[in-house]
């Protein structure tokens, strides 16, 4: 084999290997920003969640039935976006060419079984919202009947004792 041909054939081989590192390189990059727009995701849901779980304890602590009204408005806009953003989740789970390659990271046994339990947990606060914000206007209902009632008669009770 002559030099020109040797030259060729490492040039053409050499080619090959820049683009098929240039591929590869592509296909990871890819896969990394799909993976770090669903970790994104992951982040926004469990934020969302906490904020939930924040509103649950501030509705426990209310005072006001305008307080707790606020609150629970205030966590109606948080599970709406907590749906919202689950249904995107679920929208953008696409199977495309680069999962034959790489899978994604929501994909993964392990964070599939916590999203799952995320959603579970979303709707277990739902319904515990529920309640205590019923019982909490029926205690704050109770109270400012209390405090309206008690001193007439207490009042009412000087007078008869005395």
């Amino acid at each position: 084999m002559n030099i020109k041909k040797a030259i060729k054939y490492s040039f053409v081989l050499i080619s090959v290997l820049v683009i098929a590192l240039s591929s590869i390189n592509t296909i990871v990059l890819m896969q990394m920003e799909e993976n770090s727009v669903s970790s994104y995701n992951i982040e926004e849901l469990v934020y969302v969640e906490e904020n939930m779980n924040s509103l649950l304890k501030d509705a426990i602590i209310a005072n006001e039935l305008n307080d707790l009204d606020n609150i629970k408005r205030e966590f109606f806009k948080y599970e709406k976006d907590f749906e919202n953003l689950h249904k995107s989740f679920i929208l953008n789970d696409e199977d495309d060419l680069l999962d034959m390659f790489i899978p994604d990271i929501h994909n993964n046994k392990e964070i599939k079984d916590n999203l799952n339990l995320l959603v579970k947990n979303e709707k277990i606060i739902e319904i515990a919202f529920d309640k205590i914000i019923n019982l909490q206007r029926e205690k704050i209902k109770l109270i400012n009947k209390f405090n309206e009632e008690y001193p007439l008669e207490n009042i009412i009770r000087k007078r008869i004792f005395n």
